[in-house]
């Protein structure tokens, strides 16, 4: 289903209801999203009587100020579905179930799931990542370092996936169909991403990422576009995303201008007084996306 989709994907802040979906997904593959530190009682792999096999989200819980006082009012347990990269985790456990692979473990550099999944960016970005330098995300994962106009790259062939094998570009239209049906199930209510996309009807498609990186797609034109802001402030990349939407065309003037307060928004300080305002400097060259 395209909710399902949409929440491997996620950039969520631990909010109802998008952190239900990979409980969701957990539950239809029969796999659990307790974490050790929550659930000391129950072992990895252990039956416990309800034919739901225990494993572990690899991600530890996070505690968002929407999510937590979410969390007080209804007395739930802290839970790793309240990270923010709970779907992803989520799709990588159904993936290991799904291929027969060790579920534990799931986020080391050379776990079968995250060799898969440098296989297939390397594919879609066209270039090998075998030897690239890597770290680990805020949520433990390997992140691979990837030139900027490889990521371009790969979204314009998410956007138009026609020279692509054929099970390979049903997925990626099966992706940005999800995504367009389903846009808040992508970041959530307020967000840019997904207040975007539901404004546009799902014909630009975005996707957040963490530390000043955005990217976005649209597939009637094919072009991608991905970006990064140098001191990774989320503001500064919302601005430069929607202007560059705008100027190739992506995103129409009605658009724009429903969307100014992520597309120029005000700086406030705690008085609430307006002290400044994001902007693009006059005669500021932005770049040209791909396709």
């Amino acid at each position: 289903a395209p909710e399902g989709e949409c929440v491997l994907r996620p950039d969520h802040e631990g909010r109802p209801p998008i952190a239900g979906g990979p409980e969701r997904l957990l539950q239809r593959v029969q796999l659990r999203a307790a974490h050790a530190d929550v659930d000391r009682t129950l072992g990895d792999g252990q039956d416990v009587g309800t034919g739901v096999v225990q494993e572990r989200l690899e991600a530890a819980p996070e505690v968002r100020f929407e999510s937590e006082a979410a969390r007080l009012r209804t007395g739930a347990a802290l839970s790793p579905l309240m990270n923010n990269c709970s779907g992803k985790h989520s799709g990588f456990l159904t993936l290991a179930r799904h291929r027969g692979w060790p579920t534990g473990g799931y986020i080391a550099y050379d776990h079968p799931v995250q060799q898969a999944l440098r296989e297939v960016l390397g594919a879609m970005a066209q270039t090998s990542l075998e030897d690239s330098p890597w770290g680990l995300d805020g949520c433990s994962i390997p992140t691979i370092a990837l030139p900027l106009e490889r990521l371009a790259l790969a979204m314009a062939r998410l956007a138009r996936p026609d020279g692509l094998a054929p099970e390979r570009a049903a997925a990626c239209r099966r992706i940005a169909r999800s995504m367009a049906e389903e846009p808040y199930m992508v970041a959530g209510r307020n967000r840019c991403a997904s207040e975007t996309m539901a404004r546009c009807g799902g014909r630009v498609l975005l996707k957040s990422g963490a530390e000043g990186v955005y990217c976005a797609f649209h597939p009637e034109t094919g072009t991608g576009i991905a970006l990064k802001i140098d001191d990774g402030r989320k503001e500064a990349s919302e601005l430069l995303i929607g202007a560059l939407l705008r100027r190739h065309g992506l995103l129409d003037e009605d658009a724009f201008a429903d969307l100014r307060g992520f597309f120029g928004r005000d700086i406030v300080n705690a008085a609430g007084r307006s002290v400044g305002r994001f902007r693009i400097p006059d005669g500021a060259q932005l770049g040209e996306p791909l396709t």
